[in-house]
Parts: C-alpha cells; structure tokens; sequence
C-alpha cells in the first residue's frame, strides 16, 4: 500500500503542473492561448476545525491541501494560518475557453487529519481571489463504534453562477448527437414520482454531447475519454468522470458531476427532475455520483503520505 501510496502523490503533484498533450485539435490550441494569457490570481484560505459534537476547537490537527507541498497545523483556536495560495481553475478547462474564463472561482481539495478522529475530506471547495480571506469551518467526527467508516466526506460543487452559465452553454448545443467514443453511460430521467421522462435533453457538456430522453426515460450517450485533466483533484487519472445536464421544459435543469466508469468502460446514472413550478424552486438541482470507496481510499492514503 505505500508504494501505491507514494506513486499517487507522484500522479498528484504530476496531474497539477501539467496538461496532457493528448488529443490536441484547433480548439483545445485556441483554448490553450486563452489560458496562457490569463492573470494569475491570488486569494488567502483560513480554515478553522472543531469538535462536531462538543462544538471545541481542534488543536494541532493536520490539514493537507492537494496541490501544495507539506500540512499546517491549527493552533489552540483551531484556526489554520492564514494560508497565500494561487487560484487555480484548472478544473474548468475541459469545459472550454468560454466557461474557463467565466469561472468566478477556483476549486480545490481540502484533507483534515487528527488522532482520534475520522480524517475529513472536502472536495470541490470554491475559493475566491481577493485579500478577503476564504473561510472553511470543519467540523470532525470520532470514530462510532461498530461502524467501519474512517472518513467524512464533505463533496461541493462550483459557483451557483457558473453553474448556470453551464446550463446555459448546453441549451446552446443544437445538434443531437450521443458521441463515438470508447465509452458508454445510460442516463435515465425521471419525475419525481418515478415517471420516465420522454423528450428530455441529456448533455455531456465537455464533449458537446447531446442526446433526447426515449419514452422509457433512456438516454445512451458513448463519450470518449476526457484527456484534458490538469485539475486539483488527486490521481484523477483513475477517476474518469463525466458531468451530465439534463434539461426539459416545465423542470429544473439537473446538474449531476463525476458520473463514472466501471471496469468495462460503462456508466449509468438515474436523474429525477424536480418540477420547475414548485414552490421556492431553485434554478437548477447539482448533485455529485457517490465516488468510487477503493478510489477513495488510495487517495487518503496519499495524503497520509504527504502529512508524515
């Protein structure tokens, strides 16, 4: 396990500085001139750690940030420094060059360690540039006896704004077309009393997929493999995800992130749309798939390497 361990950190830190060439056409050249002339910005993290059920700060608890070398430690507050870092967007860029840029944010990957605690994770945490500091609270739970779990999982997702923004760009994709790929994910909609969905829009917005619901509420969409991965989620190499937009007249836009691959190269996912006529009905739903646990575990793993 720790030369497993220890070659995930090297995909990790490699995964952060790099783009993969691969499958490289004029667009994925123009978008990465777009890149290259950004402007770097900066923003401030402090995170704070306590007690879940005793609401006491935690001291001394370690915390790891993917992408940046060694841990802090929180103080008797249970207050991190003030951490400067760079705000990365990579996560954006299989997107494409016109919602990378629109990303109010960057996204990144948060591991929270403490004797006698469970580690915590928190994925996808936006964070902002500015001097204003982005403040995450963490609260950590110990272990409950008779349960095997040894980890909180805390998934988020990107800026509500961008996420519309995302729904948006499908809406503007006009042709049907379910993709050539090596892959395939079954999507099935449904309301929300389990009726199938016929008609609606299933997207795969970072490979311009699209293709309509049947009268069973089934959609077969065969996405090729997503080379573009230089973002901050650690040894994302093995975790090929996909994010899923689904949209129909009369419902709220669903929004499902990380829709994976089993071995056999397929996928499947269940999308219920909530009707958009309910009363304090949100613009959009965004879930995430359960991540995968063995994945799961490497990655912890990894982070207890770089914490050591």
């Amino acid at each position: 396990m720790k030369l497993v361990s220890k070659a995930l950190a090297v995909i990790i830190i490699f995964s952060l500085i790099c783009l993969l060439p691969a499958g490289c056409t004029k667009k994925d050249s123009t978008d990465k001139q777009a890149e290259e002339t950004q402007v770097i910005e900066k923003g401030k993290l402090l995170i704070t750690v306590s007690d879940k059920e005793y609401k006491e700060p935690i001291a001394d608890a370690k915390i790891v940030i993917a992408g940046v070398e060694g841990f802090y430690k929180t103080d008797g507050k249970g207050q991190s420094p003030e951490i400067d870092l760079e705000i990365n967007k990579d996560v954006f860029k299989k997107y494409g060059a016109e919602l990378f840029k629109k990303a109010p944010s960057g996204m990144l990957t948060i591991f929270v360690t403490k004797d006698g605690y469970k580690d915590y994770i928190v994925f996808n945490r936006p964070v902002y540039p500015g001097y204003s500091a982005n403040n995450v609270n963490i609260q950590m739970s110990k272990p409950e006896e008779g349960h095997s779990e040894t980890y909180t999982l805390d998934i988020q997702y990107p800026d509500g704004i961008w996420i519309n923004e995302l729904v948006e760009h499908c809406r503007g994709i006009e042709s049907e077309k379910n993709g050539a790929g090596e892959n395939k994910i079954a999507v099935t909609v449904k309301d929300e009393k389990s009726n199938a969905i016929e008609g609606a829009s299933v997207f795969i917005p970072e490979l311009g997929i699209k293709v309509l619901s049947d009268k069973n509420g089934l959609s077969v969409l065969k996405p090729a493999a997503v080379t573009d991965i230089a973002d901050l989620y650690p040894s994302m190499q093995q975790h090929q995800g996909y994010t899923v937009v689904v949209d129909k007249d009369g419902y709220m836009p669903a929004v499902v992130f990380d829709v994976t691959l089993g071995e056999n190269k397929e996928g499947s996912a269940t999308i219920v749309l909530k009707s958009a006529k309910a009363k304090g009905a949100e613009e959009y739903t965004a879930t995430s798939q359960p991540y995968d646990k063995d994945w799961l575990s490497q990655v912890i793993a990894s982070f207890h390497e770089q914490e050591e």
